[in-house]
């Protein structure tokens, strides 16, 4: 049965797109069924205004009203029937951008497992999640989406006031997803793994080797006992972890920097280059500069758009 009655003449759907690669923003007017796929990056919908039913492989139709939010990762598909003067707004961001983020998202297990655990741990996703944010967060995050409009528009949209607004935008939403679930999906981690997870960050923002005895040191377990206790915890191994992390660091100095290669790579404490672009290739599937080339594009080109913005 139609969760929603249908305008008897429906108008064609209508998106703009403003941003660029590691955030985009579409603006949806939608009368009629669409079919979406999440083949990169993650996304976020907020449902601004009118309704439509949300229909993701294995789940119920969900009905999508204003203040419904929608949670995809890569490799997600869902579609939108019923739709009635609907307008959402769709950000679609690569996760590793907000790598430097760390502390924040770590503080918030909601956030973590809505938006990070796939990013940091290699958790597999169960598709489309939507859910219904409650009226104090919902009118947060419009506030931070407002922000994050603004800047995106005067061009800068890979900046740090962006990263900023784009976080709060993330929290709030994390809040009212683990509101609306009860907390019962939240991605708590035990004391002594927050302990290696932060240790781990340490050492690769100052460009160390990972050692796995002062990790356990640290912990006040054996090494085995330790790295049972993460992979049961976390899905994954120390090292992989680790390699992740290194990974989407290196990712977000190419998105927000001009360095190097051979420079981002000294800084992170990969051996050498070859490493660097086997573990890049591994995590990101592409190479550092083919990454730069598709999502940030190459010095010159970023020299073209800010002289066509001074125009």
């Amino acid at each position: 049965m139609p969760l929603f009655s249908r305008r008897a003449k429906p108008k064609p759907n209508r998106a703009d797109s403003s941003g660029a690669w590691p955030l985009i923003i579409e603006d949806w007017a939608m009368d009629e069924a669409a079919d979406f796929r999440v083949e990169e990056g993650s996304e976020i919908t907020l449902v601004l205004d009118g309704e439509f039913a949300l229909e993701a492989p294995g789940a119920a139709p969900f009905p999508m009203v204003p203040g419904a939010a929608l949670v995809a990762h890569p490799g997600s598909s869902y579609r939108i029937l019923e739709a009635r003067d609907a307008r959402l707004v769709r950000l679609r961001f690569l996760p590793e951008w907000l790598a430097g983020k760390f502390d924040a998202i770590l503080e918030s297990p909601d956030v973590l497992g809505l938006f990070f655990a796939p990013a940091w741990f290699g958790s597999k996703v169960e598709g489309a999640t939507p859910f219904l944010m409650n009226d104090g967060e919902g009118d947060y995050a419009l506030a931070d989406l407002a922000a994050v409009r603004e800047e995106v528009a005067a061009g800068r949209g890979r900046g740090a006031l962006c990263r900023i607004a784009f976080t709060k935008l993330l929290l709030h939403t994390g809040r009212a997803y683990g509101a609306y679930f009860r907390g019962r999906r939240q991605f708590h981690l035990r004391p002594e793994i927050v302990r290696v997870a932060v240790g781990v960050e340490g050492l690769i923002l100052r460009g160390l080797p990972l050692h796995l005895k002062e990790l356990s040191e640290r912990c006040g377990l054996s090494q085995d006992h330790l790295g049972r206790v993460f992979r049961k915890e976390v899905g994954t191994t120390i090292v992989d972890f680790a390699q992740r992390r290194r990974a989407q660091h290196a990712a977000r100095l190419i998105l927000s920097t001009e360095d190097s290669g051979a420079a981002i790579a000294e800084s992170l404490g990969y051996t050498d280059a070859a490493h660097f672009t086997k573990s890049f290739i591994r995590y990101h599937g592409m190479a550092p500069q083919a990454y730069r080339e598709r999502y940030a594009g190459t010095t010159a080109t970023r020299r073209r758009r800010r002289k066509r913005s001074r125009l």
